[in-house]
């Protein structure tokens, strides 16, 4: 490998590259997914390496979707010695959509039309200083995570140039749909599987390059991320009794017991997950709504609601537990104030007062599946068809899915036939696993080592203010990657995600039997999945692509 002060200058050919990417649309669930993956391939093939090694080159077909989509896997082999030691690059190549930038996003994927648009427009604070400084690229996808791409590939171009210098490998994995369901990622999985099978590779280290963002107002640090958060989604099924809103207090508002629920989650910081000093952001409402398809004068028979919840420690039965306990307050909380109202209604109406006795039922996904199934075992096969039925229609997505089960149970249920009101907690999305570096595994000291020493010479060389920390605060594809759960943490949300295996795959043991260590190197921006959107070039297309090869450098020596 070359020495520090031999470092090359990426700068320009990141520039470049990060500029077509960004030319080049490539939305989540459009055919873009699909033309930007063999922008790359063609990129990547005019290297002499891959001119030379064509088979080095090759696209994974990624399922699901009408149009198709590809991962890109690139391999460059070290010469120096032949080593089955290998570091993975991951960066995915698809954006958020632009309905953000209204009248001007037709430009989204043109920066230099964009500044010209930016520069007419009355803009002030934070963006009109970076528009001004002129050492922003804007664009969508020019920092979430374009540029990240683009540094990746051209530090593989180059480590491709000096192949006799190094030992091990070095594999690309471009992967779409990491805005969605992460399908890229998991076709990547099974590559990176079927190598280490077919060829003995033994995967020493993930470098994801993610975008970065100041975390507070006024931070000037740079970050790089070893580990990343977790994500889950769980959800709340609320069934109430229904009535004619001129006998409201005969029945049971589900509405008011989903804002309780939310005014119990949404933002409470006490509810974030501390882990060596470091915090998640809070749970944040996500969905909150009554199931009530058109308007009458009946209230609400049941309502829906979810929350986004960062994971550093708590574990898919850590969240379950934690998320029944405040389920139970708030029906409790609901009640009593629904007792309090319906005595001071009476009161004021010179009525007799009678107490309604309800208790605060709530139960797991799986606690009242086993309940209902253990009287209609023939539920099991109504739910096969339901699944079925479901799979058919394209416009239902894994939240909706997940509930329509959750309805089909609880239709079945006595408490349906009596009407009494109930919460049931499940998982309905997307599975994030958290990963959590120790330091308790040799695999896992090699990387933190390979990080502490890059960021120290990279930091000397350029005056850069770069911090370490340990968990990488935004959903990733590192997730699929890495797992810190157990198998039976994991068994917990399997049991309580009604899609699983049906609308929803995962294959947790293959993700466990690869588990890399893994660490973020990315490019710094702001605004991403805003109108703003954009990518600070010095730093992430000088310095991002040095730190990354210094740390391949640092771990293949």
């Amino acid at each position: 490998m070359v020495a520090l002060l031999d470092l090359p200058d990426f700068y320009k050919t990141v520039h470049d590259i990060t500029l077509d990417l960004i030319k080049t649309p490539s939305i989540v669930a459009t055919q873009g997914e699909g033309r930007i993956a063999l922008k790359i391939m063609n990129i990547l093939k005019a290297s002499p390496y891959f001119q030379k090694h064509p088979d080095n080159l090759w696209l994974v077909d990624v399922p699901g979707g009408p149009w198709p989509k590809y991962t890109v896997m690139a391999l460059v082999e070290g010469e120096k010695n032949r080593s089955s030691q290998t570091v993975v690059l991951l960066g995915h190549i698809d954006t958020v959509r632009v309905e953000d930038f209204g009248t001007l996003k037709y430009y989204a994927f043109n920066p230099k039309g964009l500044v010209r648009h930016f520069s007419s427009l009355n803009i002030g604070g934070d963006v009109k200083k970076d528009l001004d400084s002129g050492k922003y690229m804007f664009g969508r996808g020019s920092v979430d995570m374009k540029s990240g791409v683009a540094a990746h590939m051209a530090v593989l171009m180059y480590l491709s140039e000096i192949a006799e210098g190094f030992s091990g490998n070095v594999l690309l994995a471009a992967t779409p749909d990491e805005e969605d369901m992460s399908s890229g990622a998991i076709a990547a999985l099974d590559e990176l599987f079927r190598l280490k099978k077919e060829r003995g590779f033994e995967y020493i280290a993930l470098i994801n390059a993610d975008y970065t963002s100041p975390l507070y107002p006024g931070d000037d640090h740079r970050y790089v991320y070893l580990g990343t958060v977790g994500k889950l989604l769980p959800s709340f099924f609320i069934a109430g009794r229904e009535t004619h809103v001129g006998q409201c207090f005969e029945g049971f508002d589900p509405n008011l017991l989903a804002a309780e629920l939310t005014r119990l989650f949404d933002m409470n910081t006490d509810l974030c997950d501390e882990v060596e000093g470091e915090v998640t952001l809070p749970p944040v409402s996500l969905k909150q709504r009554d199931l009530k398809e058109l308007y009458d004068v009946q209230i609400p028979f049941a309502a829906q609601c979810y929350y986004n919840f960062f994971t550093h420690s708590r574990s898919p039965e850590d969240i379950m537990k934690l998320c029944k306990e405040i389920a139970r307050k708030a029906f409790v909380n609901v009640i009593t104030t629904m007792e309090q109202k319906r005595r001071h209604y009476y009161d004021k109406a010179n009525m007799p007062y009678h107490p309604v006795p309800y208790e605060p039922l709530v139960y797991s996904y799986h606690e009242f599946y086993q309940k209902v199934i253990s009287k209609h075992p023939e539920l099991i096969s109504n739910l096969e068809t339901l699944n079925e039925n479901l799979l058919q229609d394209p416009n239902i997505d894994l939240r909706e899915h997940s509930l329509r089960v959750v309805e089909e149970v609880w239709k079945q249920s006595e408490e349906f036939n009596n009407r009494i009101p109930l919460i049931i907690v499940y998982f309905s999305s997307a599975f994030n696993a958290r990963v959590h570096i120790k330091g308790e595994k040799p695999s896992e000291v090699r990387l933190m080592d390979a990080v502490k020493k890059t960021v120290g010479e990279i930091t000397q060389k350029t005056s850069e203010n770069i911090s370490i920390r340990k968990f990488f605060p935004y959903i990733s594809d590192m997730s699929i990657f890495g797992i810190s759960d157990t198998p039976e943490e994991i068994e917990v949300l399997k049991c309580n995600m009604p899609a699983w295996g049906k609308k929803y795959f995962l294959d947790t043991e293959k993700i466990r039997a690869i588990n890399i260590p893994m660490v973020n190197i990315g490019p710094y921006g702001k605004d991403a999945h805003k109108m703003f959107e954009r990518v600070e070039m010095n730093y992430s297309f000088r310095i991002v692509p040095q730190l990354i090869f210094m740390c391949i450098s640092n771990l293949l020596l």
